[in-house]
């Protein structure tokens, strides 16, 4: 599994990998803010 990596970029954007990130188990989900 990938591990979880919220980078900077939009508010919304760095806030839906938050919510991501917390609904899955950690390393589920890669958000890439961009």
């Amino acid at each position: 599994m990938e591990r979880v990596v919220i980078t900077e970029g939009p508010e919304e954007t760095v806030a839906l990998g938050v919510e991501l990130a917390r609904g899955l188990q950690e390393g589920d989900v890669v958000a890439l803010a961009g």
